[in-house]
């Protein structure tokens, strides 16, 4: 895969973009603006993000708009890293398309389940669709499970839905079944992906990244079914993607747990936690920032010390998709009129 592009090249132009990064001082001035344009303005004073933002009038943009741009911006700098044509088969760097099938999917299902599929068309990022192996603008135009199945029919995700139509008769979408089978189908493929191009230290540094991921992912969904909604031990295991993650043992413990003391006793333990900051009185949300700050660390000691361009363009990647939610995350609370403190303690950093 390496001979492809050079590594010197992939790590120079990822430590350079990484470099222009924003930084906790912008993060202040970002979180003391009054309004989504002057967001939009700011940004366009940032060097990352000038060029995506180019010729935008920051005074019409609404939020939705700009967070639909900064999303595109994401993809660009990924793609223009990689320059490949992610249509001629370049292995394990299209993982990045197979988030956004997923992604893009499961944002069909929820909108059929809340009985507003149409709403999709003005969501739909038409910039993927020579990337992807299904028409987004016939995804477009579903109105219901079968119709999602026809535009489907030719890729693996059919095979992972078909079985899972609603009854006879009915509209209802077991939507947690759907979403926990296709984000197993997306880790067990970049797993399958990661193990077919690479070998050594970099292969058990990109695994680490992937089931931590996992792992974020399963203890947030726990936590959340545990403390807010009182979900019992089945009910949670059928969400729980089926990996082997380093905190494992922690998230059987978690399951398991009878009382929010025994909860709190179960987290305790993990390894995202080792400040005890989250409890079972914290406020929602909370249990999400902790453990993507578990994932953002990972990511950002990989981009400082790793020599692998894999390692560090993935590391990237979730550098870049934090950085986008630490913005989305300031725009909601300026649109909200929080105080800057209060929004400055959303992000991480």
């Amino acid at each position: 895969m390496f001979k492809e592009f050079s590594d010197k090249a992939i790590l120079t132009k990822v430590r350079a973009r990484f470099g222009r990064r924003l930084t906790p001082a912008a993060y202040d001035e970002l979180c003391a603006l009054g309004s989504v344009g002057e967001v939009c303005a700011y940004l366009q004073k940032q060097p990352n993000y000038s060029e995506v933002l180019a010729g935008i009038e920051p005074e019409k943009i609404h939020r939705g708009q700009l967070e639909a741009v900064l999303r595109r911006g994401v993809f660009t700098q990924y793609s223009g890293l990689v320059k490949f044509d992610f249509n001629g088969g370049i292995g394990f760097y299209r993982y990045i398309i197979i988030r956004r099938e997923v992604d893009q999917i499961i944002t069909m299902l929820r909108l059929l389940s809340s009985g507003s599929p149409e709403s999709y068309i003005l969501l739909l990022p038409g910039y993927l669709n020579r990337y992807t192996e299904f028409d987004l603008d016939a995804l477009g135009h579903v109105r219901d499970f079968d119709g999602l199945l026809q535009v489907l029919r030719r890729t693996p995700y059919y095979d992972i839905l078909k079985n899972r139509r609603p009854a006879e008769g009915s509209s209802e979408i077991n939507l947690a079944g759907c979403e926990q089978a296709l984000q197993s189908y997306y880790y067990k493929t970049v797993l399958g992906l990661i193990d077919e191009h690479f070998s050594g230290a970099v292969r058990s540094q990109l695994r680490e990244m992937v089931l931590t991921q996992v792992d974020v992912r399963n203890i947030t969904y726990v936590y959340r079914l545990k403390r807010f909604f009182g979900a019992q031990q089945d009910e949670i295991r059928a969400t729980l993607l089926p990996f082997d993650t380093p905190s494992r043992r922690v998230i059987e413990r978690m399951t398991a747990a009878e009382t929010p003391e025994e909860l709190a006793e179960a987290l305790a333990g993990c390894r995202y936690n080792s400040t005890g900051a989250v409890t079972t009185s914290s406020q929602p949300g909370y249990i999400e920032a902790l453990t993507d700050r578990g994932e953002y660390d990972l990511a950002m000691r990989n981009i400082r010390f790793s020599t692998s361009p894999a390692v560090v363009l993935v590391s990237y990647m979730t550098h870049l998709l934090q950085e986008f939610e630490n913005i989305t995350n300031a725009i909601e609370g300026i649109r909200y009129g929080l105080p800057r403190e209060e929004i400055r303690r959303m992000l991480i950093l």
